[in-house]
């Protein structure tokens, strides 16, 4: 073996330790380097109720991206249904009332039927008393004698004679 391959030998031993030496080392901790707990780190994978989430460096990898947008963009399409069932069942309401010729603001429906299964209405008339009136135990709210009760009105949609104060409701009945 002659020099030449002996000292090509040697540096290729050095270059091998010197790499191995440099891949095991840590980078060096710096005066201003903060340690970073484990337990805030982001895991590689999370398993979830909507799929596993896969990220690379903490960074979410373009699958988990669009099952996350799709997760919210599902969850805010069922929001927005809950939300408009009250107004689509008072516009619908309202129409019913058009329907059977209650047109004008100061024109209401009055059934003169319990309410059943059968019907589309949401809202009846409400008695309110102690006891029910014969024949409208379906549609009574028991009130406690000498306790204080109130009955909210809720206009939806009004016609100008309300906003002008020019109509209102006509007084609450006693029943007998």
């Amino acid at each position: 073996m002659n020099t030449r391959q002996s000292l090509t030998q040697v540096l290729v031993v050095l270059m091998a330790a010197g790499m191995t030496a440099a891949a095991s080392a840590q980078s060096p901790t710096m005066k201003m380097t903060t340690p970073i707990p484990h337990q805030i780190t982001t895991p590689d994978k999370v398993d979830t109720p909507i799929g596993t989430l896969e990220f690379f460096d903490g960074v979410p990898t373009t699958d988990t991206v669009r099952t996350v947008y799709d997760y919210v963009d599902r969850a805010r399409a069922v929001e927005v249904f809950i939300n408009m069932i009250p107004a689509v069942s008072t516009y619908h309401l309202r129409q019913g009332g058009r329907d059977i010729g209650a047109t004008e603001c100061n024109q209401i429906v009055i059934w003169d039927k319990l309410g059943d299964s059968k019907s589309l209405v949401l809202t009846y008339n409400i008695y309110f008393a102690p006891e029910a009136p014969e024949g409208m135990g379906n549609n009574w709210i028991q009130t406690i004698p000498g306790k204080s009760w109130f009955i909210l009105l809720r206009m939806y949609g009004p016609l100008q004679p309300w906003l002008d104060k020019t109509w209102r409701p006509g007084e609450i009945e006693l029943v007998k």
